[in-house]
């Protein structure tokens, strides 16, 4: 009783799943069928006969196609535990420039709505996963969808025949039911193997996604670097190279005061030897500062609270997960 339980639950579910596939990748080409139909009601004579079905054929499947290969892989995930990757580019942010316009990646539009209307198309027509999506809905249809469409043709030609006199009929309903019966648990599964071949993105498409990413990675890196540099720079200049340039006057003061007036010239010497331990201290904490042990050892959430214990206010800081930036990254972001 188990094992024929068990059989008719996957009958069952089978059946409902291929219905599922059939529909589903049936949509674009109800579209075209309804072109057709909508051709030739309008006659060959009416000059618009051919126009409107075109028009209809070629929106329907661009408005379609995403959103058919999006529910095609939702349902293999969801059914046979297969993620297919969907591979589609991502958005840039829109920017609002000094001038009043919006910059989108591709061109300066002047609200808002038109860049990212415009960032949306743009980013459309130049993704090749919108040209494979649009040579899925051909594809899918013809393989998974025919083979889907077994159990429900099955079924329906058994009600069919089963609900007419005589034998011819019936015994074309009985095989309809037998053949739908037996390829309920079998028919939709075709549909993982057809995503996994055609609606993944090619080798090609995903190494050029990774050069994308790791040229975005590069330019992080190198604008991080650059921060860095400036930031050395100017609290060489601020600091240390102050520090050093008094002490210089002072000594060459001193000489000068060598003989005329001692006591002053000792005093700039004292005061030049505190101005010389002051620039080693600010070197030693600019250095420290280039590649702080605690950011190795401990991570920049803890850099950014070692900083903030010499500021006399109450200062918490808090990461809402791990931070898996690069050192010099993570060390050019943790100056207060």
């Amino acid at each position: 009783m188990r094992q024929v339980g068990s059989w008719v639950a996957r009958v069952g579910v089978g059946f409902a799943r291929a219905c599922v596939v059939t529909v589903v990748s049936m949509l674009v080409p109800a579209v075209w069928a309804a072109a057709v139909a909508l051709g030739i009601w309008w006659g060959a004579a009416n000059p618009w006969s051919w126009v409107a079905p075109l028009v209809l054929v070629c929106g329907g499947t661009l408005v379609l196609s995403r959103p058919v290969c999006r529910m095609v892989r939702f349902l293999v995930a969801r059914w046979t535990a297969t993620v297919t990757p969907a591979g589609y580019r991502q958005a840039g942010p829109v920017t609002r420039m000094s001038t009043g316009y919006w910059w989108n990646g591709f061109s300066y539009e002047r609200t808002r709505r038109d860049a990212l209307l415009d960032q949306k198309w743009r980013l459309r027509w130049k993704d090749p996963a919108t040209w494979r999506d649009l040579r899925s809905t051909g594809i899918v249809p013809l393989t998974a969808g025919v083979v889907a469409a077994v159990p429900p043709a099955g079924v329906a030609a058994a009600a069919l025949g089963l609900s007419r006199p005589g034998l011819v009929a019936r015994l074309v309903g009985a095989l309809g039911l037998a053949v739908a019966v037996a390829s309920a648990p079998y028919a939709w599964r075709l549909v993982e193997p057809v995503a996994i071949r055609f609606l993944r993105p090619s080798p090609a498409m995903v190494l050029a996604d990774r050069v994308a990413e790791l040229t975005a990675q590069r330019a992080d890196s190198t604008v991080a670097q650059a921060a860095e540099i400036r930031r050395i720079e100017r609290d060489l200049h601020d600091g240390a190279q102050a520090r050093l340039v008094a002490l210089g006057l002072s000594l060459a003061t001193a000489e000068k005061l060598m003989e005329t007036d001692p006591e002053r010239a000792k005093a700039l010497m004292r005061d030049a030897r505190v101005g010389a331990t002051a620039s080693l201290a600010e070197l030693r904490e600019l250095i420290r500062g280039i590649s702080p042990p605690v950011l190795n050892e401990r991570g920049l959430v803890d850099a950014v609270r070692a900083l903030a214990l010499d500021i006399p206010l109450d200062v918490t800081v808090s990461a809402g997960g791990r931070l898996s930036l690069d050192p010099p990254m993570m060390a050019s972001r943790c100056v207060v």
